[in-house]
């Protein structure tokens, strides 16, 4: 038993009925069923990408959903929501990069914050602004600036500890 109480893990276990590997977070669980899978804990929910093989995914409550080899869920207190199209790009982070299909800007963000030096503060006027695309994650700072290029906000540097992301003005 695992017990996941932030961030994200991407985990590659061989099958064996007789001691299953189950990764706990804030919601619920994920049993492995010889696989290999992503499990991240975000603020509210739990998301579960099966990268090869199945997984089971059970809330406190017992409710459960078994996932094959592409899919993916958003494991929430009270319920378990299947994820449309395949969400194996979520692992691209093992690679270098950070891979987001409209996604708000809030969670990019949060992707690229342990990348980063210093405080990086979202204003809420833009938290919820879509964005796609492919950022490197060893190059924050032209992440940023890319996010800047393509949507309507503005990145401050105050030196190398402090970055605010706003509005455009």
């Amino acid at each position: 038993l695992l017990i996941l109480r932030q961030g994200e893990l991407v985990i590659q276990v061989a099958a064996d009925p007789q001691r299953p590997l189950r990764v706990r977070t804030a919601q619920g669980e994920v049993r492995a069923l010889g696989t290999r899978f992503l499990v991240s804990q975000q603020a509210d929910v739990t998301r579960v990408v099966v990268l090869q093989h199945a997984v089971r995914a059970r809330l406190h409550d017992g409710t459960e959903l078994d996932l094959q080899e592409g899919q993916a869920a958003l494991l929430h207190a009270q319920r378990i929501e299947r994820l449309a199209g395949d969400e194996r790009h979520r692992a691209d982070w093992l690679n270098g990069h950070l891979n987001v299909l409209d996604d708000p800007l809030e969670s990019v963000v949060q992707a690229l914050r342990p990348y980063c030096r210093g405080y990086v503060r979202v204003a809420p006027e833009v938290r919820h602004l879509r964005v796609q695309g492919v950022f490197p994650l060893n190059d924050p700072q032209r992440s940023f600036t890319a996010l800047a290029e393509t949507l309507p906000i503005q990145v401050s540097q105050y030196g190398p500890w402090l970055t605010l992301i706003g509005p455009q003005h």
